[in-house]
């Protein structure tokens, strides 16, 4: 069956790639190898106020010995103007916690929908499945996300950040890869 998008909410959206493109970047190759886990992603989208859609997905892994790769992986992604990464991470994980547990509820998924467009840029506290949470909105332009750490980046890299600063002078594409996508993820 491969990986597959099951569900888009709400059902008229259209989502600005291929959903099987999008189903492939929310469970990165080595996700069964976490329990949870995260990425984001920039996607192409011509009427977002700067040209991209930011797509936030938390993934969760399940042992079991009887599905190939021995786990089963479900993953929520929420598609945003803004790069509301850090604030959208713990709902979504508690989000992601609840689907699993309720044996895949879209119901689950409405909410979470009707919960996120309330709150984000409105309201200072959200309710997601039953649990309360503080919504911290960051006031940065939009090309600067939350949550990433330029000193994390040195540390991680050490002198070779400065291959990574000349690439990007130059104007090149520069691919990061590791595992957890939580960690390369805060490197891009």
């Amino acid at each position: 069956k491969g990986t597959t998008l099951s569900a888009i909410h709400p059902p008229q959206f259209v989502v600005p790639v291929d959903n099987e493109l999008l189903a492939c970047l929310c469970l990165p190759d080595g996700g069964h190898l976490h329990e949870f886990d995260e990425t984001v992603t920039l996607l192409p989208c011509a009427s977002a106020p700067d040209g991209f859609l930011y797509a936030v997905a938390v993934f969760h892994s399940r042992a079991d010995a009887s599905v190939d790769r021995g786990a089963v992986q479900k993953a929520l992604c929420a598609i945003v103007t803004r790069p509301y990464v850090a604030t959208l991470t713990p709902l979504l994980r508690h989000a992601i916690e609840q689907f699993c547990a309720s044996g895949c509820d879209p119901a689950l998924v409405a909410e979470l929908y009707d919960v996120l467009t309330a709150t984000l840029g409105r309201q200072l506290s959200a309710t997601v499945i039953g649990r309360e949470f503080n919504v911290s909105l960051p006031a940065l332009p939009a090309e600067e996300f939350a949550g990433a750490s330029l000193t994390e980046l040195v540390m991680r890299f050490g002198e070779d950040v400065m291959f990574l600063w000349y690439a990007l002078l130059l104007g090149k594409r520069v691919m990061v890869v590791g595992q957890p996508a939580a960690a390369v993820t805060n490197c891009v």
